[in-house]
């Protein structure tokens, strides 16, 4: 209870005193980080299927802040910087628009503690850069890096996803994202995106598993303070062979070295 107030009582404070001007109604004028002094509020879920079959779901709360009009605070644990930012400027600023788009990020995604682990740190880096194509489409590519690091070396439990079980791990990603405005109120994106897992935290170690994804889907602001998006997405990643000695008095293990799945992802987000 006393966590959930200080939570209010940051997210009040953030939101004191944000200033007159707002984003606009199109998703593809939306600057790389917020402008200096706006606050958003996001909640996604995903739910999906993968063969086996079985059902998953999550969530992905979230929290973003413009501490100036080229510097966001993006949950709380990490900063994003645009060094560039080629969108076009709101009224009443006096932001420059550059021909191209790039913007950095740098901090982690949550800090914890377990009983076995110690301390545990998510942290992340990824750069982006984008490119307006006249005013109605716009290009984009990231890559990112995140890890977990704990502070005692520990065994987590396997996943059928092909995650590695050591609590000191890492993921690599690149995404190439397209969005296209078809209104004043409704955009369409698609992404296609591959990535690596490592079983340490920096990606000095052999990879665990391999995979790709892809998305599509429409976003809808019927307000300036209000974001809704709903996009399909399809995914796969393979691991190594396995090469287990079984005891002679056991069967060969069955081992899939492949998984896929098929899911729905939904958010919400207020800014103001």
């Amino acid at each position: 209870m006393h966590a959930r107030r200080r939570w209010l009582l940051l997210i009040a404070c953030l939101g004191c005193g944000t200033p007159s001007r707002t984003l606009t109604t199109r998703i593809v004028d939306d600057p790389l980080v917020f402008p200096r002094r706006m606050l958003s509020l996001a909640l996604a879920g995903e739910v999906g299927q993968r063969p086996r079959p079985k059902f998953f779901w999550n969530t992905y709360p979230s929290i973003r802040y413009g501490v100036t009009d080229r510097l966001e605070l993006d949950d709380l644990l990490s900063l994003r910087w645009a060094v560039l930012d080629d969108a076009p400027p709101p009224l009443g600023s006096d932001r420059q628009r550059n021909r191209l788009s790039l913007a950095v990020r740098a901090g982690a995604t949550g800090v914890g503690a377990s009983t076995t682990a110690g301390l545990i740190v998510l942290p992340v880096v990824s750069a982006e850069v984008a490119k307006h194509l006249g005013g109605q489409s716009l290009l984009s590519l990231t890559g990112r890096w995140d890890g977990l690091w704990s502070e005692n070396q520990a065994r987590f439990v396997a996943t059928d996803d092909f995650g590695p079980d050591s609590s000191r791990r890492s993921s690599l990603e690149l995404e190439a994202q397209g969005l296209r405005q078809l209104g004043d109120h409704v955009a369409v994106g698609a992404g296609v995106g591959i990535h690596q897992l490592q079983a340490c935290t920096l990606p000095a170690c052999g990879w665990t598993a391999r995979g790709g994804h892809l998305w599509l889907g429409p976003s809808v602001r019927p307000r300036r303070w209000l974001t809704l998006s709903l996009h399909l997405f399809a995914g796969a990643r393979y691991r190594p062979a396995s090469r287990q000695v079984p005891s002679p008095d056991e069967p060969l293990p069955d081992l899939d070295n492949t998984v896929s799945w098929l899911g729905t992802w939904v958010s919400a987000g207020l800014q103001w």
